[in-house]
């Protein structure tokens, strides 16, 4: 028996693959032009590359914590003692 994605799932799922694909565009488009992440992203909106929607939701990834950051403030906050 396989378990198929509910059409919620699907639309999920193409909505961030749609998204990778402006962060690629974005990242291609940088090296390309020797520009840094921030003004490669704002030129590429003004260009058309990307929509200007798609700039403002990588560009708060972006500059969000990762992941590796968000465990070690929640293991900080739990235990603020442990650095020394």
């Amino acid at each position: 028996m396989t378990n198929h994605p509910t059409p919620a799932r699907q639309a999920l799922e193409a909505e961030a693959d749609r998204l990778f694909g402006s962060y690629l565009r974005v990242s291609l488009f940088c090296q390309k032009h020797r520009l840094g992440f921030l003004e490669g992203g704002a030129e590429a909106v003004a260009i058309g590359l990307i929509p200007a929607e798609d700039w403002d939701l990588i560009r708060e990834m972006a500059n969000g914590p990762s992941e590796a950051e968000e465990r070690w403030r929640h293991r900080l906050d739990a235990n603020p003692r442990s650095l020394g």
